[in-house]
């Protein structure tokens, strides 16, 4: 599983196993690895596609041993092998570089790159760029955008995703770092930020970083922001893993007011309802969000912290009003798979798919679909896709978010598992 922080200990993945026979699972969608990677290679974030079905994501190690991007080719023929390409090995003691890449890349218009590292030459992460080449079979160009200074007043440990808006700013998280220091045990190295990067005016010039929030500057707010961020009209939406009023986390977001940004607590989890969101959001059309909380209700049979959640905020009906928050599935630990450490994609019908890091045969996690209700206020219904098994080497621990492509099934990886096993890049037809 990827580090993020003390909160996640093996142990609760535990507390939610149930014994229950392999058999007990129907036959229907079909898994297949598309891509086994080495002995201690770690793909640990979530994929991305360009229009030709190429795949592109990072391994938290390998290559020179501090992680890589890489590319995923389809196979020319059907039934032929798919092809990974190395495109970037990070090497933090030859040149200014990070090391140890968590998070989901993002393209721009022109095709270049861009992602986090979680540490860096300095220590604390970078932000950086990755261009393709100008001829066939040349070497990616990496440009660095951000390297967090060692004082850690601009954050510490990025392992969160990038976005963008409509003007080409970048907007991210910090796990620690900045001017918050409500949030326990911390001591000095903050409890998270949220920072946006401009582009430069001129030609050569370096990107702009910009601490728009600190967490946990006054008591009350959250703290260990999750692992993205989403942007509606102008508005940022985000998570906090803890803190809030009830400590078990937060949903916030970020609005402009007077030249500043202000924070609103938008949800507060009581454990009951949830507990540490780390999973991103999703928006529909009508401006509801979809979330997944890696703890919190069902507790399994020890009472502990519970197997996690699948939820929906709602805006109020009245301007100013409260938020509404319903949890939509609370996992068991059973085949439906427990704790969550990623969000939810939605398909073109309304139905939710994600992965739970745990659970499942052998506790190595499953991928799930929630079918949406067939009348408004009705019970969503989930349904096990597949069980990872690492004894088949179909791999184990997913724990990047997935995607979906028409008509060629959901695209994820595992931390763990597969022939070498060093995780592995799997596709689930229906």
């Amino acid at each position: 599983m990827p580090a993020r922080s003390s909160s996640f200990a093996v142990v609760l993945a535990f507390v939610c196993i149930s014994m229950f026979s392999a058999n007990s699972f129907a036959s229907g969608p079909v898994e297949q690895v598309l891509y086994d990677f080495p002995y201690g290679t770690a793909p640990s974030s979530g994929l991305i596609s360009d229009s030709a079905g190429n795949l592109y994501g990072t391994t938290r190690y390998g290559g020179n041993g501090y992680g890589t991007v890489f590319e995923l080719s389809p196979p020319t023929t059907s039934g032929g092998a798919w092809t990974e390409t190395v495109l970037y090995a990070f090497n933090p003691f030859n040149i200014i570089d990070g090391a140890y890449p968590f998070s989901t890349l993002i393209f721009d218009k022109a095709g270049n790159l861009y992602g986090t590292t979680s540490v860096s030459s300095h220590g604390y992460g970078t932000v950086f760029e990755l261009s393709p080449p100008t001829t066939a079979g040349g070497a990616w160009t990496r440009k660095l955008l951000m390297d967090v200074p060692v004082d850690g007043s601009k954050g510490t440990n990025l392992q969160g995703n990038l976005i963008f808006d409509s003007a080409g700013n970048l907007y991210g998280t910090t796990l620690s770092g900045g001017a918050g220091t409500t949030c326990g045990a911390r001591k000095g190295f903050g409890c998270g930020t949220v920072f946006e990067l401009k582009p430069p005016t001129k030609a050569g010039a370096g990107w702009t970083e910009t601490i728009l929030h600190s967490f946990a500057v006054a008591a009350g707010d959250g703290f260990t922001p999750g692992t993205a961020l989403i942007i509606r009209d102008g508005i940022l939406y985000g998570t906090t893993e803890k803190g809030g009023a009830n400590g078990d986390g937060t949903v916030f977001q970020l609005a402009r007011q007077s030249g500043s940004w202000v924070e609103t607590i938008l949800h507060n989890f009581t454990g009951t309802d949830g507990a540490t969101p780390v999973g991103r959001l999703i928006a529909d059309s009508s401006g509801n969000f979809y979330g997944t909380t890696y703890d919190g209700a069902n507790a399994g049979g020890s009472g502990a912290q519970g197997c996690g959640t699948v939820y929906e905020l709602s805006p109020p009906a009245i301007s100013g009003g409260a938020w509404q928050e319903t949890t939509l599935y609370s996992f068991t630990g059973s085949k439906d798979g427990s704790n969550p450490y990623v969000g939810v994609i939605r398909d073109n019908v309304g139905d939710l798919y994600g992965v739970t890091t745990y659970g499942g045969f052998k506790n190595n996690g499953v991928v799930y679909k929630l079918l949406a209700p067939a009348e408004a206020g009705g019970a969503w219904s989930q349904v096990t896709l597949h069980v990872f098994d690492a004894v088949t080497h179909d791999g184990a621990g997913p724990a990047g978010d997935l995607i979906l492509l028409d008509g060629k099934g959901l695209f994820g990886t595992t931390y763990g598992g597969g022939t070498a096993p060093g995780g592995t890049v799997f596709n689930i037809t229906f």
